[in-house]
Order: C-alpha cells, then sequence, then structure tokens
C-alpha cells in the first residue's frame, strides 16, 4: 500500500484513510496489517468483517464485533440493535478475541447451527462451550427448536505462527460467505488481500466527514456533526493500492 501525504506537520499517529460502520482505520494501522509478524488489532477485524458481509448482498449478515462477542461469552446483554430480528438473518459472523489470540463463531439462525473454527483446531469441549453460548444467545428468539442446536468445525488451514491468527479468522469468514473451502495458502497475500478490501470498502461518506489529520468532527451546538478543519491543514491523496 502506497500512500502519499502533503503536510505542513508530521503526525506520528498516522493519518485517517479507512472507516466503516463506525470504524476508523489510520495508515499506520493498515502498514501494520502488512508486516509478517503483526497481530491484527480489533479494529482491522471487525471492519473486515462488515466488508466481507458486503461482497453478498443477496445473504442476510449479521456482523457480531468483538466487543458484542465478549459480551456474549460473559453472558451480559447485548445491545437491543444487535439482536433485532436476528432470527431472520441468514448467517452471523462473530469474530472473539480471547487471550491474545482469535477465534471465529458463525451461527446459522434459519438451520439452527453454529461453526466454530479455531486457527490452531478446536476441541470437543470448545465445540460444547460454543454450542451453549449459541443457544442460550438464541433462546429468546426461537419458540422451539433451539435444544437441538448444533454445531461443528471445518477443515481449514492450520496457523503455523504466532501472529496470524487475525488473517486466517478474516479470510475463513470471507471463505465461509463465498461458500469457499477454508484454505489460505499465503499469509502474506492474504494480508495484502484484507488491507485491499478495507481500502475498496471504505464509507466515502463517512471519511469526508472527518479530519484526516486528527479523526475528530464538530458539533455546532445544534445537534449537527459537521466536519472539522485542524489547524494543520493537513491533505491525503491515497494514490493506490501496490502489491
Amino acid at each position: 500500500m502506497e500512500i502519499q501525504r502533503r503536510q505542513s506537520v508530521k503526525n506520528p499517529a498516522g493519518y485517517l484513510v479507512a472507516c466503516r460502520d463506525g470504524i476508523l482505520l489510520r495508515d499506520v494501522e493498515l502498514a501494520t496489517v502488512l508486516k509478517t509478524d503483526e497481530w491484527l488489532s480489533d479494529a482491522d477485524v471487525n471492519m473486515f468483517m462488515h466488508c466481507a458481509a458486503l461482497q453478498a448482498p443477496l445473504l442476510q449478515i449479521r456482523v457480531l464485533e468483538c466487543f458484542a462477542m465478549r459480551r456474549l461469552i460473559e453472558g451480559k446483554r447485548l445491545n437491543a440493535r444487535v439482536l433485532k430480528n436476528i432470527q431472520d438473518v441468514d448467517l452471523i459472523l462473530g469474530p472473539i478475541l480471547e487471550s491474545g489470540h482469535w477465534t471465529l463463531l458463525v451461527m446459522y439462525p434459519k438451520e439452527r447451527r453454529s461453526v466454530y473454527i479455531d486457527p490452531f483446531g478446536c476441541s470437543n469441549t470448545a465445540l460444547e462451550r460454543f454450542k451453549q453460548i449459541s443457544r442460550r444467545m438464541m433462546r429468546p428468539h426461537f419458540t422451539s427448536g433451539v435444544d437441538r442446536w448444533g454445531i461443528q468445525t471445518l477443515q481449514h488451514t492450520r496457523q503455523r505462527d504466532g501472529s496470524s491468527c487475525g488473517v486466517l479468522v478474516c479470510k475463513f469468514a470471507q471463505n465461509i460467505i463465498e461458500s469457499k473451502p477454508l484454505e489460505v495458502p499465503n499469509i502474506m497475500a492474504a494480508r495484502k488481500e484484507i488491507v485491499t478490501m478495507l481500502l475498496d470498502y471504505t464509507d466515502l461518506t463517512m471519511l469526508d466527514e472527518y479530519c484526516t489529520y486528527c479523526c475528530c468532527m464538530e458539533d455546532d451546538g445544534e445537534g449537527v456533526i459537521e466536519w472539522f478543519q485542524c489547524q494543520d491543514q493537513i491533505v491525503l491523496e491515497k494514490k493506490g493500492v501496490i502489491l
């Protein structure tokens, strides 16, 4: 990825280049995705899930971001907006971050089943745990059939290092949506594909509402959010992605 900047003052925190569904990413964060030994952040993974869902407009896909999944695992209530009509969606993507490791829970409400994938491989204990979590979440939304809710894992590329779990979870989610085998033969190529998608599916209307330098918006006091122009007068030009 190449991003050229013209600015009066350097910003070590980086510049806003991608956003979707309220998630903001700076150029330094995207550059980190391209490093072989770096973990993907929660913002990287959450935004990718939303982007992947956009690739299947004929499917009703709900994304439960990792913060919501944490609450679900802890037995806490989720936002009503997140759960609205959740029994009617085709699939639910739930990225999970526990102890610095990414896994993925995919739920199919109409089929009363879940798929759980751990890049290192999962045990029967883990499958039983997430089956019960799936049932607990869905029980208020169905009059019957929840006790028959099943779970399985799928054959997939195994994680062979200490940093690629987020990359694999992102690509597994994308491949599940596209009904493809969960094969990721080249981790660096996958990292580049993730960055490309994050840029390609950026909400440009939303991006224009933020200052690229400080990532802030200004409230005029009347409940109207306006673009905030920081005094450094930053101009950022995205010159495309070089892979």
